[in-house]
């Protein structure tokens, strides 16, 4: 047990040494559940990027994007706003 805690706290201080914030995310496969480690930052990274295909009218690209920063904040309305706006393009409306 001591030596999970020290684990775990080494492992905070050298995120946070880094100046990178992650957080845990469970991802089912079959039937096996995994976690890894995502990025906070990584959810901006994929709005940013889903935003640039958006203004350049490259729609595809940008549900892409879109579509991956919503897996990792499930249920973030400005992904989800994102997405219904893109979605719309596609269909020609």
């Amino acid at each position: 047990m001591k030596k999970l805690l020290l684990l775990t706290i080494t492992s905070a201080f050298l995120v946070c040494g880094l100046g990178s914030t992650t957080q845990l995310v469970q991802a089912e496969t079959g039937n096996n559940m995994t976690v890894k480690k995502v990025s906070k930052n990584q959810y901006d990274t994929y709005m940013r990027a889903g935003y640039t295909a958006y203004d350049k009218k490259d729609y595809n690209t940008a549900l892409i994007n879109f579509k991956q920063a919503l897996k990792i904040r499930a249920n973030n309305i400005y992904a989800v706003k994102a997405i219904q706006n893109t979605e719309k393009r596609l269909s020609g409306k």
